[in-house]
């Protein structure tokens, strides 16, 4: 239902049982969806809302699905995920394929990618305050940006979300 000017669009029933988790995709006429399938773990899927599509599986292994460690390159093109085992890798939209994210320690979270995609921001989920890092995706280099800490010591901080426009 649009909330704003336009008109409803129906989707078309599918089989996937989707996650509270979801990303518009630059292109504004597609979502990235979190979701499970028969025989299927967690995964991402893609859902065209121009052609009402049915969703289809754009990463062909199973995930965690969290409130970080999920995010949407500025092109479009990739997307972060962590996997059954606690890792995260980049992942194609288009084929699938996946990379390791140089320089992302045990424990690291992707938060959100920099405005430009060269760039991850990372946090670490453990302690406080919060530390979140710079990830130069090419290098693997770590730049310390922002540590966050509620004003309650006794507080937590979890999930923490930034701008793409960081």
């Amino acid at each position: 239902m649009p909330v704003g000017a336009g008109q409803p669009r129906a989707l078309s029933r599918d089989n996937v049982r989707f996650q509270p988790w979801g990303a518009w995709l630059p292109d504004g006429k597609r979502v990235l969806i979190a979701g499970t399938e028969p025989a299927h773990g967690a995964r991402l899927y893609v859902r065209d809302l121009e052609s009402g599509g049915k969703a289809h599986a754009v990463i062909p292994t199973d995930i965690r699905v969290s409130f970080t460690g999920i995010t949407v390159s500025p092109d479009g093109k990739l997307v972060t995920a962590v996997l059954p085992d606690g890792s995260a890798a980049i992942f194609s939209i288009e084929n699938g394929q996946s990379r390791p994210i140089r320089g992302l320690e045990t424990g690291e979270r992707p938060v959100q990618w920099s405005e430009d995609g060269r760039s991850l921001y990372v946090l670490r989920s453990q302690g406080l305050p919060a530390k979140l890092i710079a990830l130069d995706l090419e290098t693997g280099q770590r730049t310390p940006w922002k540590e966050i800490a509620p004003s309650d010591p006794t507080g937590a901080c979890s999930p923490i979300s930034i701008s793409s426009k960081a």
